[in-house]
């Protein structure tokens, strides 16, 4: 086209104005959920943050997915944001001491009060949920944070004694 800059855009196959690409990077960057699906190769892209202007974002690939932390599986519905309905039922039952049946719950496990603290963009943030592991938390944590995390499972050393040093 005359006058008319365009470029190849990879991940679409298509040929774009830098404007463009960079209207669509930062309404990528914005979108939650089923709007974001269609503009999923613009976020966090290099490129479209080099034309819009602004440093480029990271996004782990569970960022704003309906994945459960706990059973690893994708659900229309997740309870509270942390857990699918299936895992809060479990949940539910283990706390209660008894399924519907009214006897102890079989196969399921224990969950713990556990807590992850991630560095989010040289942020701290610090999570602490009912989980049956670690992992469950540093999934959760990817979920819901946007940008470069690094996690530290430090242990809560406040209770342990000091020892001896000779």
């Amino acid at each position: 086209m005359h006058g008319l800059a365009l470029f190849q855009c990879a991940p679409y196959a298509a040929r774009l104005t830098v404007s463009s690409c960079a209207q669509r990077y930062l309404e990528a960057n914005d979108a939650r959920g089923r709007s974001a699906e269609r503009i999923i190769h613009c976020r966090g892209c290099a490129i479209g943050a080099a034309h819009a202007g602004v440093s480029a974002t990271h996004f782990s690939r569970f960022y704003d997915t309906n994945l459960c932390p706990r059973c690893h599986k994708t659900w229309l519905r997740i309870i509270g944001g942390r857990i699918c309905v299936s895992c809060y039922n479990r949940e539910r039952e283990f706390a209660a001491g008894r399924n519907a049946k009214g006897i102890y719950p079989a196969g399921v496990r224990a969950v713990w009060l556990l807590t992850i603290t991630a560095s989010v963009d040289l942020r701290h943030v610090r999570y602490q949920g009912m989980a049956h592991n670690n992992l469950e938390l540093a999934l959760h944590t990817l979920r819901v944070n946007r940008g470069r995390i690094f996690f530290s499972f430090t242990p809560d050393v406040s209770n342990i004694r000091q020892g001896r040093l000779i």
